[in-house]
């Protein structure tokens, strides 16, 4: 098996819909690690909040979102071009407490403030 390097403490990870790229939030490192998964090589790190931890495809496969639980925010990455296109302050989260999941066209974030938020992706 191939040993990919990405950034310190890699946390969360998410494939793209298409299975073409593999996103890797590096907790420690505030970084975003993109993978080509063909052959597994990292084609991008990209800069994130503070402390990003888990992330999630939306359905139709445009975007990612993911949070930074050291900034308490969630960003939405818009994948044809890496870009950051909106952020959400949902309040401090602890590592592993947060998450997000788009899969059915709702982003939920959980944290040790707010029991739950649910948005809406599109």
């Amino acid at each position: 098996a191939d040993t990919i390097t990405v950034g310190d403490e890699p946390n969360g990870g998410v494939r793209t819909n298409d299975g073409v790229f593999l996103y890797v939030a590096n907790f420690a490192d505030d970084t975003i690690t993109k993978i080509r998964t063909s052959d597994n090589v990292v084609v991008a790190t990209l800069t994130a909040g503070t402390e990003p931890a888990q992330l999630a495809t939306t359905p139709d496969g445009n975007f990612i979102s993911y949070t930074n639980s050291g900034d308490g925010t969630v960003k939405k990455l818009r994948l044809s071009d890496d870009a950051v296109v909106a952020t959400i302050t949902v309040g401090y989260c602890i590592g592993f407490y947060c998450c997000v999941f788009a899969n059915v066209g709702l982003l939920g974030i959980f944290n040790v403030l707010i029991l739950a938020l649910i948005i809406p992706t599109d």
